[in-house]
Protein backbone atom coordinates (compact mmCIF):
# COMPACT_ATOMS: atom_id res chain seq x y z
CA UNK A 1 0.00 0.00 0.00
CA UNK A 2 1.13 3.39 -1.10
CA UNK A 3 0.27 6.54 1.28
CA UNK A 4 1.32 9.91 0.81
CA UNK A 5 2.23 11.95 4.13
CA UNK A 6 -1.37 13.77 3.19
CA UNK A 7 -2.75 11.08 2.96
CA UNK A 8 -1.71 9.50 6.26
CA UNK A 9 -4.80 11.25 8.31
CA UNK A 10 -7.48 9.46 6.88
CA UNK A 11 -6.59 5.82 7.65
CA UNK A 12 -7.81 6.67 11.06
CA UNK A 13 -10.90 6.77 9.71
CA UNK A 14 -10.49 3.67 8.09
CA UNK A 15 -12.25 0.50 10.20
CA UNK A 16 -12.22 -2.56 7.17
CA UNK A 17 -10.48 -5.33 7.34
CA UNK A 18 -8.59 -4.99 3.81
CA UNK A 19 -7.67 -1.68 5.64
CA UNK A 20 -7.22 -0.62 9.02
CA UNK A 21 -9.05 -0.01 11.99
CA UNK A 22 -9.34 3.45 13.90
CA UNK A 23 -7.12 3.97 16.51
CA UNK A 24 -8.40 6.17 19.32
CA UNK A 25 -6.11 7.94 21.13
CA UNK A 26 -7.78 11.05 22.57
CA UNK A 27 -10.25 8.15 24.82
CA UNK A 28 -6.92 6.36 25.50
CA UNK A 29 -5.52 9.61 26.81
CA UNK A 30 -8.43 10.39 29.25
CA UNK A 31 -8.11 6.84 30.92
CA UNK A 32 -4.83 7.10 31.84
CA UNK A 33 -3.87 9.73 35.23
CA UNK A 34 -0.29 11.79 34.56
CA UNK A 35 1.79 13.58 31.29
CA UNK A 36 4.78 12.37 29.43
CA UNK A 37 7.34 11.19 32.08
CA UNK A 38 5.39 10.02 34.29
CA UNK A 39 4.96 6.27 35.61
CA UNK A 40 3.07 4.14 33.63
CA UNK A 41 3.26 0.57 33.15
CA UNK A 42 2.92 0.15 29.33
CA UNK A 43 5.34 2.38 29.22
CA UNK A 44 8.85 1.45 28.12
CA UNK A 45 11.50 4.33 27.65
CA UNK A 46 13.32 4.60 24.01
CA UNK A 47 16.44 4.65 26.03
CA UNK A 48 15.95 0.87 26.76
CA UNK A 49 14.50 -0.03 23.31
CA UNK A 50 17.39 2.17 21.19
CA UNK A 51 20.56 1.89 22.90
CA UNK A 52 23.10 -0.74 25.17
CA UNK A 53 25.23 -3.60 24.35
CA UNK A 54 22.79 -6.02 23.60
CA UNK A 55 21.99 -3.98 20.56
CA UNK A 56 25.35 -3.33 19.36
CA UNK A 57 24.91 -6.44 16.60
CA UNK A 58 21.78 -4.43 14.94
CA UNK A 59 24.21 -1.34 14.08
CA UNK A 60 26.71 -3.91 13.41
CA UNK A 61 24.58 -5.19 10.60
CA UNK A 62 23.45 -1.66 9.59
CA UNK A 63 26.66 -0.35 9.08
CA UNK A 64 27.94 -3.89 7.10
CA UNK A 65 25.32 -2.68 4.65
CA UNK A 66 26.16 1.23 4.14
CA UNK A 67 29.61 0.01 3.76
CA UNK A 68 29.37 -3.26 1.77
CA UNK A 69 25.98 -3.37 0.25
CA UNK A 70 26.50 -1.44 -3.53
CA UNK A 71 29.00 0.13 -5.58
CA UNK A 72 27.58 3.56 -4.23
CA UNK A 73 28.29 2.56 -0.52
CA UNK A 74 31.36 1.03 -1.16
CA UNK A 75 33.03 3.76 -3.31
CA UNK A 76 30.50 7.15 -3.40
CA UNK A 77 30.25 6.51 -7.56
CA UNK A 78 26.98 5.40 -8.87
CA UNK A 79 26.11 2.43 -11.04
CA UNK A 80 24.76 4.66 -13.65
CA UNK A 81 26.54 8.06 -13.46
CA UNK A 82 24.23 9.77 -16.08
CA UNK A 83 21.17 9.13 -14.12
CA UNK A 84 19.77 12.88 -13.12
CA UNK A 85 16.52 13.27 -10.62
CA UNK A 86 14.01 14.90 -12.39
CA UNK A 87 14.30 18.66 -10.82
CA UNK A 88 12.99 21.41 -13.05
CA UNK A 89 15.15 24.50 -11.02
CA UNK A 90 18.17 22.65 -9.21
CA UNK A 91 20.17 25.27 -7.67
CA UNK A 92 23.12 22.72 -8.09
CA UNK A 93 22.21 21.66 -11.59
CA UNK A 94 22.46 25.32 -12.09
CA UNK A 95 26.01 25.72 -10.58
CA UNK A 96 27.30 22.32 -12.47
CA UNK A 97 25.61 24.17 -16.01
CA UNK A 98 27.69 27.42 -14.85
CA UNK A 99 24.69 29.65 -14.44
CA UNK A 100 23.59 32.47 -12.75
CA UNK A 101 23.00 30.98 -9.07
CA UNK A 102 20.31 33.75 -6.98
CA UNK A 103 18.65 32.61 -3.49
CA UNK A 104 15.26 31.45 -5.06
CA UNK A 105 13.24 30.55 -2.36
CA UNK A 106 10.13 29.74 -4.43
CA UNK A 107 12.13 26.84 -5.62
CA UNK A 108 12.19 25.53 -2.50
CA UNK A 109 8.57 23.60 -1.20
CA UNK A 110 7.53 21.83 1.99
CA UNK A 111 9.26 17.92 1.47
CA UNK A 112 6.80 15.38 0.12
CA UNK A 113 6.94 12.05 2.31
CA UNK A 114 4.82 8.72 0.69
CA UNK A 115 5.31 5.49 2.56
CA UNK A 116 4.89 2.23 0.95
CA UNK A 117 3.68 -0.20 3.21
CA UNK A 118 3.24 -3.15 1.35
CA UNK A 119 6.15 -5.35 3.56
CA UNK A 120 4.27 -4.26 6.54
CA UNK A 121 0.84 -4.90 5.39
CA UNK A 122 1.96 -8.40 4.26
CA UNK A 123 2.21 -9.61 7.94
CA UNK A 124 -0.96 -8.49 9.34
CA UNK A 125 -2.72 -11.29 11.86
CA UNK A 126 -5.34 -11.53 14.27
CA UNK A 127 -2.15 -10.48 16.58
CA UNK A 128 -0.45 -7.67 15.27
CA UNK A 129 -2.96 -5.88 13.65
CA UNK A 130 -3.72 -3.18 16.40
CA UNK A 131 0.08 -2.59 16.59
CA UNK A 132 0.57 -2.23 12.37
CA UNK A 133 -2.91 0.22 12.75
CA UNK A 134 -0.97 1.74 15.55
CA UNK A 135 2.18 2.44 13.04
CA UNK A 136 0.42 3.66 10.03
CA UNK A 137 -2.39 5.71 11.76
CA UNK A 138 -0.59 7.19 14.50
CA UNK A 139 3.56 7.05 13.76
CA UNK A 140 4.35 7.43 10.27
CA UNK A 141 1.69 10.30 10.35
CA UNK A 142 3.02 12.50 12.92
CA UNK A 143 6.52 11.95 11.92
CA UNK A 144 6.07 12.74 8.14
CA UNK A 145 4.02 15.47 9.50
CA UNK A 146 6.83 16.91 11.73
CA UNK A 147 9.44 16.71 8.65
CA UNK A 148 7.05 17.92 6.20
CA UNK A 149 6.68 21.52 8.04
CA UNK A 150 10.47 21.18 9.08
CA UNK A 151 12.20 20.70 5.41
CA UNK A 152 11.63 22.48 2.06
CA UNK A 153 13.44 20.59 -0.92
CA UNK A 154 13.59 21.64 -4.30
CA UNK A 155 11.01 19.85 -5.64
CA UNK A 156 11.04 16.57 -7.47
CA UNK A 157 8.78 15.74 -11.12
CA UNK A 158 8.51 12.36 -11.22
CA UNK A 159 11.06 10.29 -8.56
CA UNK A 160 12.50 7.07 -10.46
CA UNK A 161 14.18 4.95 -8.21
CA UNK A 162 17.43 3.50 -9.70
CA UNK A 163 17.81 -0.34 -9.30
CA UNK A 164 22.06 -0.08 -9.18
CA UNK A 165 21.77 1.57 -5.77
CA UNK A 166 19.06 -1.67 -4.37
CA UNK A 167 20.50 -4.54 -2.41
CA UNK A 168 20.58 -7.01 -5.21
CA UNK A 169 19.23 -4.66 -7.58
CA UNK A 170 15.70 -5.32 -6.24
CA UNK A 171 15.80 -4.60 -2.03
CA UNK A 172 15.61 -0.97 -0.12
CA UNK A 173 18.29 -1.84 1.88
CA UNK A 174 18.26 -5.88 2.60
CA UNK A 175 16.12 -8.46 1.14
CA UNK A 176 14.05 -8.43 4.84
CA UNK A 177 12.82 -5.04 4.32
CA UNK A 178 11.06 -4.39 1.05
CA UNK A 179 11.34 -5.54 -2.11
CA UNK A 180 10.90 -1.93 -4.31
CA UNK A 181 7.90 -2.43 -6.90
CA UNK A 182 9.06 -2.39 -10.96
CA UNK A 183 7.17 0.29 -11.39
CA UNK A 184 8.73 2.42 -9.23
CA UNK A 185 11.65 2.01 -11.08
CA UNK A 186 10.46 2.22 -14.62
CA UNK A 187 7.35 4.62 -14.10
CA UNK A 188 8.35 5.92 -11.15
CA UNK A 189 5.95 8.16 -8.22
CA UNK A 190 4.56 11.42 -8.24
CA UNK A 191 4.09 14.40 -5.49
CA UNK A 192 7.28 12.12 -3.95
CA UNK A 193 10.44 14.20 -2.80
CA UNK A 194 11.47 11.19 -0.57
CA UNK A 195 9.87 7.43 -0.50
CA UNK A 196 9.89 5.50 3.00
CA UNK A 197 9.65 1.58 2.68
CA UNK A 198 7.73 0.12 5.55
CA UNK A 199 8.67 -3.09 6.96
CA UNK A 200 8.61 -5.24 10.06
CA UNK A 201 10.74 -8.46 10.17
CA UNK A 202 11.27 -9.74 13.23
CA UNK A 203 14.65 -10.98 12.09
CA UNK A 204 17.16 -11.03 15.28
CA UNK A 205 20.18 -9.14 12.91
CA UNK A 206 17.60 -6.16 12.76
CA UNK A 207 15.43 -6.06 16.08
CA UNK A 208 17.75 -6.61 19.32
CA UNK A 209 16.67 -7.43 22.88
CA UNK A 210 15.38 -3.71 22.77
CA UNK A 211 15.36 -2.53 19.62
CA UNK A 212 12.29 -0.69 18.15
CA UNK A 213 13.51 0.17 14.66
CA UNK A 214 16.29 0.62 12.12
CA UNK A 215 16.49 2.95 9.18
CA UNK A 216 18.38 3.15 6.23
CA UNK A 217 18.70 5.04 3.10
CA UNK A 218 18.84 3.40 -0.01
CA UNK A 219 18.33 5.52 -3.20
CA UNK A 220 20.00 9.18 -3.89
CA UNK A 221 19.80 12.27 -6.21
CA UNK A 222 22.57 13.21 -8.42
CA UNK A 223 23.47 15.21 -5.55
CA UNK A 224 23.26 12.27 -2.90
CA UNK A 225 20.14 13.33 -1.41
CA UNK A 226 18.65 10.17 -0.25
CA UNK A 227 15.29 9.94 -2.34
CA UNK A 228 14.28 6.41 -0.90
CA UNK A 229 14.39 4.45 2.58
CA UNK A 230 13.57 1.58 4.76
CA UNK A 231 12.63 1.73 7.55
CA UNK A 232 11.87 -1.52 9.69
CA UNK A 233 9.52 -1.43 12.93
CA UNK A 234 10.32 -4.40 15.57
CA UNK A 235 6.20 -5.01 16.41
CA UNK A 236 7.32 -7.31 19.62
CA UNK A 237 8.53 -3.54 21.19
CA UNK A 238 4.88 -1.93 20.74
CA UNK A 239 3.61 -1.95 23.55
CA UNK A 240 -0.01 -1.19 23.16
CA UNK A 241 -3.32 -0.94 25.46
CA UNK A 242 -5.76 -4.32 25.65
CA UNK A 243 -8.30 -2.42 23.42
CA UNK A 244 -5.03 -1.20 20.89
CA UNK A 245 -4.40 2.44 21.74
CA UNK A 246 -2.05 3.72 23.77
CA UNK A 247 -1.45 6.58 26.28
CA UNK A 248 -0.26 9.66 24.77
CA UNK A 249 3.02 9.48 26.20
CA UNK A 250 3.65 6.13 24.53
CA UNK A 251 2.61 7.73 21.40
CA UNK A 252 5.05 10.30 21.54
CA UNK A 253 7.65 8.25 22.48
CA UNK A 254 7.32 6.00 19.53
CA UNK A 255 7.13 9.17 16.89
CA UNK A 256 10.76 10.71 18.56
CA UNK A 257 11.97 7.58 17.75
CA UNK A 258 10.71 7.35 14.32
CA UNK A 259 11.97 10.94 13.50
CA UNK A 260 15.09 10.38 14.77
CA UNK A 261 15.33 7.12 12.44
CA UNK A 262 14.03 9.77 9.90
CA UNK A 263 16.53 11.61 10.75
CA UNK A 264 19.00 8.89 9.89
CA UNK A 265 17.53 8.37 6.22
CA UNK A 266 17.94 12.20 6.00
CA UNK A 267 21.67 12.50 7.03
CA UNK A 268 22.87 11.94 10.49
CA UNK A 269 25.37 8.85 10.37
CA UNK A 270 28.97 8.16 10.52
CA UNK A 271 28.52 6.53 7.63
CA UNK A 272 26.75 9.48 5.25
CA UNK A 273 29.46 12.41 6.56
CA UNK A 274 31.36 11.71 3.60
CA UNK A 275 28.99 12.47 1.11
CA UNK A 276 28.34 15.93 2.58
CA UNK A 277 28.80 18.58 -0.11
CA UNK A 278 30.02 22.22 0.27
CA UNK A 279 26.93 24.55 -0.09
CA UNK A 280 28.51 27.25 -1.37
CA UNK A 281 30.67 25.68 -4.16
CA UNK A 282 28.13 22.60 -4.83
CA UNK A 283 30.92 20.67 -4.99
CA UNK A 284 31.43 17.31 -2.64
CA UNK A 285 33.46 17.77 0.51
CA UNK A 286 35.16 14.19 0.24
CA UNK A 287 36.93 13.28 -2.99
CA UNK A 288 35.54 10.43 -5.04
CA UNK A 289 36.23 7.53 -5.47
CA UNK A 290 36.72 7.11 -1.57
CA UNK A 291 39.44 5.85 -0.17
CA UNK A 292 40.36 4.24 2.77
CA UNK A 293 42.22 5.55 6.36
CA UNK A 294 44.15 3.61 8.82
CA UNK A 295 42.98 5.73 12.36
CA UNK A 296 42.85 5.28 15.58
CA UNK A 297 39.16 5.70 16.61
CA UNK A 298 37.27 7.59 19.50
CA UNK A 299 37.49 3.73 21.22
CA UNK A 300 41.07 3.64 20.87
CA UNK A 301 40.81 1.25 18.56
CA UNK A 302 42.28 1.11 15.08
CA UNK A 303 40.43 0.50 11.77
CA UNK A 304 40.66 1.58 8.04
CA UNK A 305 37.76 3.01 7.00
CA UNK A 306 36.56 5.88 4.83
CA UNK A 307 36.71 9.39 6.72
CA UNK A 308 34.97 12.07 5.20
CA UNK A 309 37.10 15.44 4.38
CA UNK A 310 39.29 16.97 7.11
CA UNK A 311 36.91 20.11 6.47
CA UNK A 312 33.63 17.90 7.85
CA UNK A 313 35.01 15.94 10.38
CA UNK A 314 37.96 16.17 12.27
CA UNK A 315 39.56 13.58 15.42
CA UNK A 316 40.69 15.68 18.58
CA UNK A 317 41.99 15.07 22.44
CA UNK A 318 39.97 16.19 25.33
CA UNK A 319 42.39 17.48 28.50
CA UNK A 320 41.08 13.85 29.92
CA UNK A 321 42.96 12.04 27.00
CA UNK A 322 39.36 10.59 25.36
CA UNK A 323 39.52 10.75 21.95
CA UNK A 324 36.68 12.13 19.78
CA UNK A 325 35.25 13.40 16.73
CA UNK A 326 33.77 16.84 16.30
CA UNK A 327 31.83 17.88 12.73
CA UNK A 328 33.82 21.28 11.77
CA UNK A 329 31.67 22.39 8.69
CA UNK A 330 31.31 26.31 9.10
CA UNK A 331 27.51 26.88 10.40
CA UNK A 332 27.92 23.35 12.69
CA UNK A 333 30.80 25.04 14.21
CA UNK A 334 29.29 28.74 14.30
CA UNK A 335 26.13 27.33 15.88
CA UNK A 336 28.33 25.13 18.90
CA UNK A 337 30.15 28.73 19.56
CA UNK A 338 27.10 30.60 19.68
CA UNK A 339 25.47 27.76 21.95
CA UNK A 340 28.78 27.61 24.36
CA UNK A 341 29.25 31.62 23.79
CA UNK A 342 32.98 29.64 23.27
CA UNK A 343 34.93 30.70 20.20
CA UNK A 344 37.69 27.99 20.65
CA UNK A 345 35.29 25.54 19.66
CA UNK A 346 36.29 23.10 16.79
CA UNK A 347 32.45 22.55 15.84
CA UNK A 348 29.66 20.04 17.08
CA UNK A 349 31.08 17.13 18.96
CA UNK A 350 29.67 13.48 18.54
CA UNK A 351 29.36 11.17 20.67
CA UNK A 352 32.30 9.01 22.08
CA UNK A 353 30.75 5.64 22.80
CA UNK A 354 29.20 4.78 19.15
CA UNK A 355 26.35 2.04 19.32
CA UNK A 356 28.32 -0.38 17.58
CA UNK A 357 31.19 -1.94 17.81
CA UNK A 358 32.42 -1.30 13.64
CA UNK A 359 31.84 2.94 14.25
CA UNK A 360 34.45 4.65 14.69
CA UNK A 361 33.42 8.29 15.07
CA UNK A 362 29.30 8.39 16.61
CA UNK A 363 26.58 8.72 14.67
CA UNK A 364 25.11 11.17 17.08
CA UNK A 365 25.79 14.62 18.56
CA UNK A 366 27.24 13.18 21.99
CA UNK A 367 24.68 13.76 24.87
CA UNK A 368 26.67 15.09 27.83
CA UNK A 369 26.76 18.33 25.55
CA UNK A 370 23.36 18.05 23.95
CA UNK A 371 21.02 16.57 25.59
CA UNK A 372 17.89 16.10 24.36
CA UNK A 373 18.80 17.20 21.04
CA UNK A 374 16.91 14.66 18.84
CA UNK A 375 19.83 13.63 16.99
CA UNK A 376 22.59 13.03 20.15
CA UNK A 377 22.05 9.54 21.41
CA UNK A 378 19.72 9.67 24.10
CA UNK A 379 15.96 10.42 23.40
CA UNK A 380 14.21 12.23 26.93
CA UNK A 381 11.20 10.99 28.38
CA UNK A 382 9.97 14.55 28.68
CA UNK A 383 10.70 16.69 25.59
CA UNK A 384 13.01 16.23 22.68
CA UNK A 385 14.01 19.11 20.60
CA UNK A 386 15.46 19.45 16.43
CA UNK A 387 18.10 22.46 17.49
CA UNK A 388 20.03 24.81 15.59
CA UNK A 389 22.61 22.25 15.69
CA UNK A 390 20.83 20.21 13.57
CA UNK A 391 18.30 22.06 11.98
CA UNK A 392 19.43 24.75 10.25
CA UNK A 393 21.10 25.27 6.63
CA UNK A 394 24.96 24.16 6.24
CA UNK A 395 24.94 22.71 9.47
CA UNK A 396 25.01 18.59 9.94
CA UNK A 397 22.01 18.32 7.11
CA UNK A 398 24.16 19.40 4.86
CA UNK A 399 24.24 17.81 2.02
CA UNK A 400 20.68 17.16 0.93
CA UNK A 401 19.80 20.17 -0.97
CA UNK A 402 17.26 21.06 1.51
CA UNK A 403 16.27 24.00 3.10
CA UNK A 404 15.52 23.87 6.40
CA UNK A 405 12.31 26.22 7.34
CA UNK A 406 13.97 29.40 8.93
CA UNK A 407 11.08 30.11 11.59
CA UNK A 408 10.31 26.23 12.55
CA UNK A 409 10.79 25.20 15.72
CA UNK A 410 13.05 28.01 17.40
CA UNK A 411 13.14 26.56 21.15
CA UNK A 412 16.22 27.00 23.04
CA UNK A 413 17.88 23.50 23.51
CA UNK A 414 17.66 22.22 26.95
CA UNK A 415 21.62 21.25 26.90
CA UNK A 416 21.59 19.03 29.91
CA UNK A 417 21.69 21.83 32.52
CA UNK A 418 24.24 23.70 33.18
CA UNK A 419 26.76 20.87 33.28
CA UNK A 420 27.03 20.51 30.07
CA UNK A 421 27.13 23.99 29.41
CA UNK A 422 30.44 24.11 32.24
CA UNK A 423 32.17 21.48 29.97
CA UNK A 424 31.97 23.14 26.66
CA UNK A 425 33.01 26.90 28.93
CA UNK A 426 36.56 25.31 29.94
CA UNK A 427 38.55 25.91 27.49
CA UNK A 428 36.74 29.36 26.69
CA UNK A 429 36.72 30.77 30.49
CA UNK A 430 41.04 31.63 30.85
CA UNK A 431 43.45 32.50 28.64
CA UNK A 432 47.21 30.22 28.87
CA UNK A 433 48.47 33.10 31.33
CA UNK A 434 45.09 32.97 33.08
CA UNK A 435 43.29 35.81 32.54
CA UNK A 436 39.75 35.76 31.51
CA UNK A 437 38.89 36.23 27.70
CA UNK A 438 36.44 37.43 25.73
CA UNK A 439 36.19 36.77 22.30
CA UNK A 440 33.45 38.24 19.66
CA UNK A 441 30.62 35.58 18.44
CA UNK A 442 31.12 33.47 15.47
CA UNK A 443 28.66 35.35 12.74
CA UNK A 444 25.74 33.26 12.50
CA UNK A 445 21.96 34.15 13.43
CA UNK A 446 18.95 32.10 13.42
CA UNK A 447 17.38 34.56 10.35
CA UNK A 448 20.25 33.70 8.26
CA UNK A 449 18.77 31.80 5.05
CA UNK A 450 21.10 29.69 2.74
CA UNK A 451 18.34 28.04 0.13
CA UNK A 452 20.96 25.88 -1.50
CA UNK A 453 21.51 24.04 1.62
CA UNK A 454 21.94 19.44 0.69
CA UNK A 455 21.32 17.22 3.30
CA UNK A 456 22.47 13.02 3.20
CA UNK A 457 21.45 9.84 4.99
CA UNK A 458 21.57 6.44 6.19
CA UNK A 459 21.50 4.30 9.02
CA UNK A 460 19.82 2.49 12.20
CA UNK A 461 18.80 3.26 15.50
CA UNK A 462 19.72 0.63 18.14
Amino acid sequence: MQITAAAMHGILLLATALTLTSVTTVAAAEDHQGVRGSQIPERIHPIKRIYGKENAHVRDAIHQIETESTQYFRTGTRADPSFEVDYANHPFRKRKNRELVTEDESAFEPMRITFVTDSLDSLRNEFNGAKIDFIKGEVLFRMAKFWSETLNVVPVGTLKIQPGELFNGMYCGHPDFTRVPVEHISTGLENTDVVLYVSASSNPQFCGATTLAVAIACNFDDFDRPTAGAINFCLDQIKLDSDGTAHESVIQDNVDVAIHEAAHVFGMSSNSYRYFWDPETGNTRTSRPFRQTTVECVGGATQTVTLPGEDTLQFLTAENGQRFATIVTPKVRAVARNQFDCQDLEGGQLENQPTGSTSCYGDHWDERLYYPESLSGVISPNEVFLSPLSKYPNFIFEKLDIHLLLNFMLQALYLNSMFSFLLQRLPCLKTPDGIQQTIPRAEFHPGDTEPDVILRANHALT
